[in-house]
This record gives structure tokens, sequence and C-alpha cells, in this order.
């Protein structure tokens, strides 16, 4: 009996499991869905319009060889060539019978504007200036690092480059460029005229993280001196 009731609730997990899966799917699904409807229509009102006022008007046409027919179609079929896929999707859409849209297109499209709405909130509030956070910290430490190969090397010529790269001397650039662009975030915030003399702090900053990595390795290097000479 208790092998058997521990089958079953297993099984009920299992059920459970699956159908969370399927639901999260489901709402990933229809909310890709609704983003692709509202990119497609621009308001309700285009996506409920009358497919017959979008299709251009008639051209009749008299053909007089079989030469000319031809050549007719050929244009007739570069033009449907140059609609895409995405306005062949459209056309099918709108000519999907009213109801249908109504009943399910105006909900879909609803979803994906909002959506979409709320990632453009999202991005201009947080994500579009934390990733220019973080592109201007990777900048400046890369640049840092690029200049501080070149100062150890000119002067510690016989340092091997293995010894410049070391972990601790990347970790001084990467920390200290973490640290001194959330002490600029916060700078920007607090005083309006920081802008003004951003790039001299800036110079600064890169030039006190170099400082001390010379600093570090001429102190390594006074050692081993030392040790060689006793």
């Amino acid at each position: 009996m208790a092998s058997e009731q521990s089958e079953e609730k297993q099984s009920q997990k299992k059920k459970k499991r699956i159908g969370r899966k399927l639901a999260g799917a489901a709402m990933a699904f229809t909310a890709a869905a609704g983003v692709f409807v509202s990119s497609l229509f621009g308001s309700p009102n285009d996506l409920l319009a009358d497919p017959a006022a979008n299709e251009p008007p008639a051209i009749v046409m008299e053909i007089g060889s079989d030469e000319d027919a031809e050549e007719e179609q050929e244009v007739q079929e570069e033009k449907e060539e140059k609609k895409g896929f995405f306005a062949r999707i459209r056309a099918m859409i709108l000519h999907l019978p009213l109801f249908v849209r109504v009943m399910i297109g105006l909900p879909l499209w609803a979803l994906g504007w909002g959506i979409t709405q709320a990632f453009a909130a999202l991005w201009k509030l947080f994500l579009g200036p934390a990733l220019a956070r973080i592109m201007t910290f990777l900048i400046l430490a890369l640049v840092l690092l690029a200049v501080m190969v070149i100062l150890l090397k000119l002067i510690f010529p016989d340092l091997p480059l293995k010894e410049i790269l070391s972990r601790a001397n990347i970790l001084i650039i990467l920390i200290g460029s973490i640290g001194f662009c959330l002490f600029n975030f916060v700078m920007e915030r607090v005083s309006q005229d920081f802008a003004d003399y951003e790039f001299a702090v800036r110079f600064l900053e890169g030039l006190v993280l170099l400082l001390i990595v010379v600093v570090r390795m001429a102190i390594r290097q006074k050692r081993r001196l030392k040790v060689q000479t006793a």
C-alpha cells in the first residue's frame, strides 16, 4: 500500500509539472502571437478594417497579343514577390471573418501592444541606462587593460606578459572600474555640473588605477631583486 501511494504521489507530481510546462508554453506562445499581431497592425482599426479597402483597384488593360499577356503576367508576379512574407500574413489575417478578428485578433493585439509598451517603458527607465553603464564600464576596463600592458612593458621590459596580465592586476582594473562607474553615476545624480568635468574625472580615475598597478609591480620587482642578491 505504501509503495502504491508513493507511486501515485509521484505520478501526480509529474502531471502537475507537465501541466505547468504546458501552461507556460501556452502563455509564451500567446504573448509571442500578440506581439506579432501588434507589430503587423498599428491600431485596432487597421486590424478590423475591410480588406477590400486595402486592395488596389483593379486595372483593366486591353491585351493585343500573347507577348503582351506574358509581359503583364511577369509584372504581376514581380509585384507579388515584392509584397513579402509579412504583407502576405497581414493580408491573410484581414481576409479572416470579422468575428474571428474581433474575438481572437483584437485580444491578441491588445496583449501584444501592452507587452511592447511595458518593455519600452522598462527599457527607458532601467534597461537602457543600465546597458549604457555596462558598456561604459567594459570600454573603460578594456582601455585601461591595454594601457596597463603597454605601460608596464615600457617600465619593466623584462616582465613577462603572463605576469603583467596576472589575476591580481586584472581584478584591480575591473573592481576599480566598477567602483568609479558607480561613483560617477552617483555624482551625475547629485551634481548637475558633473557632466562638464566628467572627462577629467574619468582620466584621473584611470590614472589612479594604473598607478596602483605600477606601484604594486615595482614593489614585487624590488622584492625579487632582494631575493636574488641575498
